[in-house]
């Protein structure tokens, strides 16, 4: 029957008392995460600086027309620049060799170069492109009948059958 005996069982004098904020610490806000500063955000970017100089005839003295020297140089602003997907033909040319020597004696040697193997035979899939398919449609959850129209945007007819069979294949 020690069910109404809790508080002397559990009471421990030494126990210090908590402080206000502790004791209503379901009620007290949460601090803020601080904001992420500019560089922080771009950190991983690559830069391209523009040069913004001086023209020519500009770079004179407008007093005493001596030339002047530059000094120092200062970011103005930066901006983001996004460069959409591009779609390339790559057509791989082998170059075929022949000896006229042998030809005179009526013989032919040809030699061909080494063609890299492809990674689908027969298909117009290159590693880029089936990677860019599988992680649009499982990275980005774009489902195959929008990739299809998005190829279509970019002058490219490729049937979502098409894409599906690359998916399987190389999945």
């Amino acid at each position: 029957m020690d069910l109404f005996n809790e508080a002397e069982a559990t009471a421990d004098p030494s126990v210090p008392e908590p402080a206000l904020e502790e004791a209503v610490g379901g009620y007290k806000r949460k601090a803020k995460k601080p904001k992420a500063t500019r560089e922080e955000i771009l950190a991983g970017l690559p830069v391209v600086e523009v040069p913004c100089t001086v023209p020519d005839e500009d770079r004179n003295c407008p007093y005493c027309n001596a030339p002047m020297e530059v000094i120092g140089k200062k970011v103005v602003r930066g901006e983001l620049r996004i460069i959409p997907a591009k779609v390339e033909r790559i057509q791989y040319v082998q170059e075929v060799l022949g000896c006229p020597e042998c030809k005179k004696d009526g013989a032919s040697v040809i030699v061909g170069a080494e063609t890299p193997s492809p990674l689908l035979k027969h298909s117009l899939a290159s590693p880029s492109t089936v990677a860019y398919v599988m992680y649009q449609k499982y990275g980005n959850s774009i489902p195959l009948y929008r990739q299809e129209a998005n190829w279509k945007q970019l002058g490219v007819k490729l049937p979502r059958a098409t894409l599906a069979n690359w998916v399987i294949k190389c999945g």
